[in-house]
């Protein structure tokens, strides 16, 4: 079962501008939230702007910030659900490595796919999208991925 982050169990604002206000980023990144919404820039270019305001963080300072990441309620109720289902729960985000990583050490998600962040993003280490390893872990459980089905909550 697949879990989105942003927008989903991050409920009314994105983990990227939580963190941004805490790193003094907030304006660049909803300036560039916005660009992507408007098409004017992609997600790679996103990611880029982003991650410069985490150059001078350790894991640490960013695991400390997300502890008042605003967060629905049940997270861990549903995951427990998923479990006595026979469901692997899984983060299916474009939120950044550190969140996902998070978010499963807290509510014992089975893992996160999403951005890593890195030092510097070139052509050949941009972001992947959002379908692209959801997609793969998907056919690694073998479940048949042409037959359109919903699988993100």
């Amino acid at each position: 079962m697949f879990f989105d982050v942003d927008g989903t169990l991050v409920p009314r604002t994105s983990s990227g501008q939580h963190l941004a206000n805490l790193l003094g980023r907030a304006e660049v990144v909803r300036h560039a939230e916005a660009g992507y919404a408007a098409g004017t820039l992609s997600n790679a270019e996103v990611s880029v702007l982003d991650a410069c305001g985490w150059a001078t963080r350790t894991p640490a300072d960013v695991r400390g910030f997300l502890e008042s990441l605003p967060l629905v309620d049940g997270i861990a109720e549903t995951v427990s659900w998923c479990r006595r289902h026979g469901l692997a729960p899984v983060l299916a985000t474009l939120a950044w490595e550190p969140v996902g990583t998070y978010l499963c050490d807290r509510f014992g998600f089975d893992q996160a796919c999403g951005p890593r962040s890195r030092p510097r993003l070139s052509r050949r280490n941009r972001p992947p999208s959002c379908t692209a390893t959801p997609r793969q872990l998907a056919e690694r459980h073998g479940i048949d991925t042409e037959r359109p089905r919903p699988v993100c909550c």
